[in-house]
């Protein structure tokens, strides 16, 4: 695995499980580090910087959902991937209004969960790039009005056209379609939302 790899902070109590996915993970040049209480975590968050963190939420000390909510209140950044038993729609609602970036009912194949790290990691890099160039313009307020670059576009054109390899068992939240009949606008599991993604199509047709 490479000295530079993305590592990935991993909150589950189920220690053979949390082998599986570090091994899984690993095998993609991902590191992975366990913690199996949220107190722990939280500390890990804010002592280390994590490029992502798989999220479970039923954990011993706290429901996972209070530690997504703690990580959004110190203005913590890490993207979040929430990877759960709990197949309720309520629940997946909540951790998507709260800052999840996906949500993933287990069991979870080893192809979807690469998929959605790697797309999650993928998204975070280039919002902190564009971050970066938008914070050295002294005309940074105009990137919320101004045209998107093509390069940004290319990426929503990915998004768009891209196939995730997700079956259409029940509760399998791959394709987003429960959440997006429930909350569209909090759906962000392919990391852009409906209406954005037609506004790309749009622009680069």
């Amino acid at each position: 695995m490479a000295e530079d790899c993305p590592i990935v902070l991993l909150v589950e109590d189920n220690a053979s499980l949390a082998t599986v996915f570090t091994m899984q993970l690993e095998n993609a040049d991902i590191g992975a580090r366990t913690c199996h209480l949220t107190t722990d975590a939280l500390e890990e968050l804010t002592r280390s910087q994590y490029a992502l963190v798989l999220l479970d939420l039923q954990l011993p000390d706290r429901d996972g959902l209070e530690l997504l909510s703690d990580i959004r209140r110190l203005g913590i950044e890490t993207p979040v991937i929430v990877v759960t038993s709990d197949a309720s729609v309520d629940r997946a609602v909540d951790a998507m209004r709260m800052g999840a970036q996906d949500y993933l009912v287990k069991p979870v194949t080893p192809e979807r969960l690469l998929v959605t790290v790697q797309n999650a990691l993928e998204l975070s890099s280039f919002q902190r790039n564009l971050n970066a160039k938008s914070s050295k313009s002294q005309f940074a307020g105009a990137m919320t009005t101004s045209p998107p670059q093509p390069m940004y576009w290319a990426l929503v054109r990915r998004r768009c056209t891209e196939k995730r390899p997700c079956g259409r068992r029940k509760n399998d939240w791959g394709n987003g379609s429960v959440l997006r009949k429930k909350a569209p606008s909090l759906f962000w599991g392919r990391g852009l939302s409906d209406k954005f993604l037609q506004k790309g199509r749009a622009c680069v047709s």
